[in-house]
């Protein structure tokens, strides 16, 4: 029997089941023995159930894909299915759990997390209002038992080119998301070389592509729980992976962008306040200087990717020059065979 939290029971007071729906639910589950049931509880809860969950265990060790396993019998008519591999990662994990895929819908779910029981309804409801392929949401962030509200939708509502907004900062939370299933297969789905930002490369992938419509609206409908240890807590992990993501992704960000390498530039400051800031909270001041160190030495390569093509061409006509230059005593006779003196 489903035991219901005291959020979970305001919000089904005010909400009325109203069936399935033709939906997916990913999970990448590794080592979630603790917080997997939790997971699917709040799954088999939802006002508008979706018709089936994947699980894919990334390798645990500790009898996740069992637990999981056994609580089939308490997803209230959900289809649950469970597969195993070796540990490869979440974005492989997720990859996987979209082939099986049955429904066009996919909405994604991390087993530590959790989602308010009006979260497929109401995704449903603005997916249909605004004709998007990708739809998601606010949510809220849970560090050490205090909640913090996360406002994603809000920054949507600027003036900036929301390609920017992505690119910036995210706010597109992995955990949020509704979207097509072929229009994540068509952008390659996540990249497995990414131990971190798989989610933020996709979806920045996403509203990169011609044509494709996105909304986030403003109601948190997630619980996310910060957890130490997690590969989105490991500092030196998030600096690695946000680099390699920046450098793979700042060339048509500053060409599809007004402003696009201050843009560039301007993530590449975020990335390193991030760094410090993390680093500092752990009194790590070593660290937290290497990083400021780093910073401007980022920004001379990312120059180089972006400019990359101009550079060549410079390096060209500078060696031809000087090459000119060394052979000059020929020139003279040769302007005058060809008549140009």
């Amino acid at each position: 029997m489903l035991k219901l939290s005291l959020w979970q029971c305001c919000s089904l007071m005010t909400c009325r089941v109203r069936g399935f729906v033709d939906v997916s639910v990913i999970i990448p589950a590794y080592q979630a023995c603790l917080t997997v049931e939790r997971a699917l509880e709040s799954i088999a809860l939802q006002t508008l159930k979706p018709k089936e969950v994947i699980l894919v265990d990334d390798g645990s060790k500790d009898g996740t894909a069992d637990i999981a396993r056994n609580f089939a019998s308490n997803m209230e008519g959900i289809s649950l299915r469970v597969f195993c591999q070796k540990n490869l990662g979440a974005g492989a994990a997720r990859n996987k759990a979209i082939g099986e895929a049955q429904y066009n819908l996919v909405a994604f779910l991390d087993a530590d997390d959790e989602w308010l029981v009006t979260k497929i309804q109401r995704s449903i409801e603005v997916f249909k209002e605004t004709n998007s392929d990708l739809v998601a949401h606010d949510f809220i962030a849970i560090d050490r038992g205090n909640e913090i509200r996360m406002h994603c939708a809000h920054h949507f509502k600027k003036i900036y080119d929301p390609i920017a907004i992505v690119f910036l900062r995210g706010n597109i939370a992995n955990t949020t998301v509704l979207a097509k299933r072929d229009k994540i297969i068509e952008l390659g789905g996540f990249d497995e070389s990414l131990k971190a930002g798989q989610d933020y490369d996709l979806w920045l992938r996403f509203v990169l592509h011609n044509g494709v419509k996105f909304h986030v609206f403003e109601e948190a409908l997630t619980k996310y729980y910060i957890t130490s240890g997690s590969i989105s807590s490991n500092v030196f992990c998030y600096r690695k992976y946000a680099t390699k993501i920046l450098e793979k992704n700042a060339f048509v960000l500053s060409s599809r962008c007004k402003g696009g390498f201050l843009i560039v530039l301007t993530r590449v400051a975020i990335i390193h306040m991030q760094v410090v800031k993390k680093f500092l909270a752990q009194n790590r001041i070593g660290p937290s200087l290497m990083s400021l160190v780093y910073a401007p030495l980022l920004v001379f390569e990312i120059c180089g990717v972006i400019y990359k093509k101009p550079l060549v061409w410079l390096w060209i006509a500078t060696i031809t020059m000087f090459y000119c230059l060394q052979f000059k005593e020929y020139i003279t006779p040769l302007t005058r065979i060809l008549g140009l003196r």
